[in-house]
């Protein structure tokens, strides 16, 4: 079995079963997959001839993602997050057009959210309005200005292997200003907005990955600093030091010398980092409640729990939603939903104990 693209999968602490579930789903696939494990512990996965693990307990998710595309042998590379399931028919619809389209060097498309409860798999697509299109401007200036106009980032995409290693030089650059053993709030952001300086994106109109709408733990509290760092507010200020360096960069990319119209999307990209560090909070402060709860009260939790799902999912969102997951479905390449349905059944016991782990680790 010839493999045609690369998997990176990034993963740490207390996320094995994820990851077995991802094998699993991409299992009989033609691709070759490689594990990038920051997990303090080794896991041991089955020897297969499509799949090298690496284990890095120290290092952060970018310098994985380097490391594995170095490591890759094949001509397109694409990263995959252990909780997120990329659809292989469009991966293979990213191949194409990449094979055919030589200026493009990225290609992504439609993300959605799946949840699973009492066997109905809720979908949701995740940016809508904030989708981005492809950015394929001959002026590179106009692609970043489309880029900072909207929310998602493109870390989840088809990458041709060549460009992305030379993105990474400069991603490097910016990121050895960062604070050692510190995640920037701005690196996703940086990571695709770096790529756009050189290279055009193509957006398809496809299903492209299903993300799990859980939360699952990140780790123990000795290794989470190594993994990422909470949003704090001085950090979304643009007299911040790392935003004035994000900017500096930005602008010896571009070679841009002044520009308002540039400033202006900076700071409402501030702005919406902004909003989401208020939810942020809000579902931290939430936590804590939830916590004492399950503590003190385990069965009321589970009780409330499920008369909260039962109401948002079952009453609310399967009543308004029922044609928009017919539309997603119809997307989908069939054989690969059923395969989906079938790994997130086999493994559906095994993923809610650590999702409700997610309460646990890191208070002990």
């Amino acid at each position: 079995m010839k493999e045609k693209i690369t998997i990176i999968v990034v993963t740490h602490n207390h996320r094995y079963i994820l990851v077995k579930r991802l094998l699993e789903y991409y299992n009989n696939f033609p691709v070759k997959i490689i594990i990038e494990d920051a997990s303090i512990n080794k896991h041991q996965f089955p020897p297969k001839e499509n799949l090298d693990y690496f284990h890095f307990p120290n290092k952060d998710m970018f310098s994985r993602i380097q490391h594995a595309t170095k490591f890759s042998k094949t001509k397109y590379v694409t990263i995959n997050q252990d909780d997120d399931f990329l659809l292989y028919s469009s991966l293979m619809k990213g191949k194409k057009f990449l094979d055919l389209n030589g200026n493009y060097s990225f290609v992504s498309g439609k993300n959605y959210y799946f949840e699973d409860f009492l066997d109905f798999i809720h979908l949701t697509e995740v940016y809508k309005d904030e989708a981005l299109g492809s950015i394929d401007d001959s002026n590179n200036l106009n692609r970043l200005l489309k880029f900072c106009n909207k929310s998602q980032l493109l870390v989840a995409s088809l990458f041709n292997k060549k460009h992305l290693l030379k993105n990474f030089d400069r991603f490097n650059k910016f990121q050895k200003k960062i604070i050692k053993k510190r995640k920037n709030i701005y690196c996703e952001f940086a990571f695709s907005l770096f790529m756009l300086s050189n290279y055009k994106y193509k957006y398809l109109n496809t299903a492209w990955q299903l993300r799990d709408r859980n939360v699952y733990p990140f780790g123990s509290k000795s290794n989470n600093k190594n993994l990422r760092h909470p949003i704090i507010q001085s950090n979304l200020y643009e007299s911040n030091s790392e935003f004035r360096k994000l900017h500096k960069s930005i602008k010896e990319i571009y070679k841009i010398k002044n520009n308002l119209v540039l400033d202006n999307l900076l700071k409402k990209f501030i702005k919406r980092f902004y909003d989401r560090f208020i939810e942020i909070n809000k579902i931290n402060n939430s936590n804590n409640y939830k916590i004492k709860l399950f503590f003190f009260a385990p069965t009321l939790f589970n009780i409330l729990k499920i008369i909260n799902k039962t109401f948002r999912i079952v009453f609310l969102e399967r009543l308004f939603s029922s044609k928009s997951k017919k539309n997603i479905i119809n997307k989908i390449d069939k054989n690969e939903y059923t395969k989906f349905l079938y790994v997130l059944k086999k493994y559906k016991l095994a993923i809610n104990k650590l999702a409700l782990n997610k309460l646990t680790i890191g208070k002990k």
